[in-house]
């Protein structure tokens, strides 16, 4: 649990089973990041948990752990390999390369913040250099001359890279922004358009494909998404629109099947949008025994005009067994106030670790320019998407850390995959502070 004040987020960790395992009490580690005190991460006095004493109503400044109301298990936090971050990365020298994998992956946690999840475009997105496919030829029904040989130059190279820096400890979720052109309605990578009812087979092996050649490189795929933002396909870069009807056929019918047949252990996570819909699609999918016994769960994204907190533990309540996982958030064109952004994070993922999500995954994991990296055909002068902040830019020529990195590390670097969230409840008296 945290407590978050204008300018910082303090987050409290402590050994809980330990804890209440004591009767006298334990010291608690106060780790603290603070922008008018220039805390980034910086481990503050203890102070002391005690066993059983008066209730937290009637404490100042107080919260209360009770270790045997017990909720969902930490899977893990990341970020995206996009091609911009891999351009990016491919730039900058080795030393700097490996301060970057350090900040990152580094399974020292005193060193990292710990990133274990990581989200990998299928083909290209929004944060891509070139408009391209696995398999460009048109109608090539049986995908003969599918090839990821476009990501062997950088984008391979960089992956490599952090999860050999992890110790091989990532989990890694596919996503498509779009389909070959030809599997379209509109004959085009970018919207608006569908995927062919006739290509739902095609799509599928696609992807299947995808998780194989990128096994062969070392890089196996925890989980895949079978489309990312599904609602968004009339956006200047690649991307594809399905309903929740198509979508759930799809899974049902095409990508369900193929990956139980050919990769087993891959989970598929359905949506990959907003908080605003997440209920919506989540209802489609979980009325059909036939799309849900191949879903893990949902994945979700942080950009909507409501937080829309609500709806994500609405969606949990569905299917209490199924998982939730939010696979993108990127503060962009918001202003300069960079503290702001951080604390935005802070504030998101402590709501959405309050409604049952496993894990947060923010969008690039490093751009140049101050967050200005979507190189090639997708620089927007309307919607100025390529100013979206990485919490780690290379600016000058110098590797800087932005305030997001260490308001996202007072949690990644301390809630480790298997942590279980537990029952807590608080008392801030002090007007600028909450839970």
């Amino acid at each position: 649990r945290g407590k978050m004040s204008k300018y910082g987020v303090v987050m409290v960790m402590m050994m809980l089973a330990v804890v209440y395992a004591q009767d006298t009490g334990r010291n608690v580690a106060v780790i603290q990041t603070d922008e008018n005190n220039n805390n980034l991460l910086q481990p503050m006095p203890d102070i002391r948990l005690d066993y059983g004493i008066e209730p937290v109503s009637t404490c100042q400044d107080s919260i209360s752990i009770d270790a045997n109301t017990r909720y969902q298990k930490i899977v893990g936090f990341g970020a995206a390999f996009t091609e911009s971050a891999a351009y990016t990365y491919s730039q900058i020298t080795s030393d700097q390369q490996q301060e970057i994998l350090d900040a990152y992956w580094n399974p020292d946690r005193n060193t990292s913040i710990g990133y274990t999840v990581a989200r990998v475009p299928i083909a290209a997105c929004d944060y891509s250099l070139t408009v391209h496919s696995y398999d460009d030829s048109w109608d090539d029904v049986n995908l003969d001359n599918f090839s990821v040989a476009y990501d062997e130059s950088i984008i391979i190279p960089f992956i490599q890279a952090a999860y050999k820096a992890s110790n091989n400890n990532i989990k890694m979720i596919a996503s498509p922004w779009s389909p070959p052109a030809w599997m379209k309605s509109n004959g085009d990578m970018h919207g608006p358009g569908n995927l062919l009812p006739q290509y739902y087979q095609q799509m599928a092996n696609y992807i299947s494909k995808f998780i194989s050649a990128y096994a062969d490189y070392g890089l196996p795929m925890w989980g895949v998404t079978p489309q990312n933002e599904p609602e968004a396909g009339n956006s200047g870069y690649p991307g594809c629109l399905y309903t929740p009807e198509m979508e759930a056929q799809f899974i049902k019918n095409n990508l369900g099947p193929t990956l139980a047949q050919q990769h087993p252990d891959v989970n598929i996570l359905g949506y990959d949008h907003n908080r605003d819909d997440i209920l919506n699609w989540a209802q489609t999918f979980y009325n059909d025994p036939e799309v849900t016994q191949y879903l893990w769960g949902i994945a979700f994204h942080w950009y909507a005009s409501q937080p829309d907190f609500d709806n994500v533990e609405s969606t949990h309540d569905l299917m209490p067994d199924k998982h939730l996982m939010l696979t993108e958030a990127a503060e962009c064109n918001n202003g300069d106030d960079d503290w702001a952004k951080g604390e935005t994070f802070g504030f998101d993922m402590i709501n959405d670790l309050n409604v049952w999500a496993e894990g947060f995954v923010q969008w690039n994991v490093i751009l140049q320019d101050n967050g200005q990296g979507a190189w090639g055909p997708f620089e927007y002068s309307t919607d100025n998407w390529n100013t979206c902040q990485s919490p780690i830019v290379i600016l000058n020529g110098e590797v800087v850390k932005k305030p997001s990195y260490y308001y996202i590390g007072q949690i990644s670097r301390y809630l480790v995959p298997g942590s279980v969230r537990v029952g807590a409840d608080y008392n801030f008296n002090s007007q600028n502070l909450y839970a």
